[in-house]
């Protein structure tokens, strides 16, 4: 038996892992129903902006995800409940990764399952009241979703590492860290920008002069493409492996 790794042992864990989630949030996820039905009754009346219901589905599984994902590690802060969770017969890699599975896919999935139930129920009250049937199903695997799923999963690495590195708070903090990341990002752009046009600038103060042509334009153009498909890069393909591993880590140092 790998003392990393173990599949049996693995999928153990996450299935109590998603039962005990489960069981914890099912008066959230009766009040999320609720909302949801209320809202769909709403969007069924003619007039509706159809984008509506993207906008309420990935609302749903995206505010749903970092609130579950920032408490993934709660009983960390609690030295009874820390002493049951360090000491379960699973690797740190073990209980990362079942904890990472529970707050995408699980989440994405059992949002996807309350807001087809939500659809179905706020269907049948406009067809109690005189409507017609048209439930309002989301089809989770359309490009726009798809394209929201990807950043969803990407941003849960940054939750999920904020709930086992900060012991307090760990939502509100992970969120201020976020603030900062976004603010160090617009300075780094800006000193590049600076670097590369560097005869717009007079100083620290951008200057068009009378340098605004064809040239010029398809320069900052291409700056923007190549600065946008880096970011897209590190985004989707490094930033959630970087922080997956951190999280391991900081994990296995808490156990020590």
């Amino acid at each position: 038996m790998n003392r990393y790794f173990d599949i049996k042992r693995f999928s153990s864990l996450l299935l109590s892992d998603l039962y005990l989630n489960l069981r914890t949030s099912l008066i959230a996820l009766g009040a999320v129903f609720g909302v949801l039905v209320i809202a769909l009754i709403g969007l069924s009346f003619p007039g509706s902006d159809p984008e509506a219901h993207f906008v309420l589905y990935t609302v749903t599984f995206v505010l749903g995800g970092i609130f579950i994902a920032s408490a993934m590690f709660a009983p960390l802060n609690d030295p009874r409940s820390a002493i049951s969770f360090l000491t379960l017969p699973a690797s740190s890699v073990e209980k990362y990764g079942s904890r990472f599975l529970v707050s995408t896919f699980g989440v994405f999935l059992g949002a996807t399952l309350i807001y087809e139930a939500a659809a179905i129920v706020a269907a049948l009250i406009v067809l109690v009241f005189g409507g017609g049937f048209r439930p309002d199903l989301v089809n989770p695997f359309t490009l726009a979703n798809l394209e929201v799923i990807q950043s969803f999963l990407v941003m849960q690495t940054w939750f999920l590492f904020g709930s086992v590195y900060f012991r307090r708070h760990s939502l509100i903090k992970t969120l201020l860290s976020f603030v900062v990341f976004v603010f160090l990002m617009a300075i780094i752009t800006f000193i590049f920008a600076r670097l590369v046009f560097f005869d717009q600038f007079d100083g620290w103060q951008f200057t068009l002069g009378d340098n605004m042509n064809g040239a010029f334009s398809l320069r900052v153009e291409n700056f923007f493409e190549q600065l946008v498909f880096v970011g897209e890069f590190v985004g989707n393909w490094l930033m959630a492996p970087f922080f997956l591993i951190l999280g391991v880590l900081r994990l296995r140092e808490t156990e020590v």
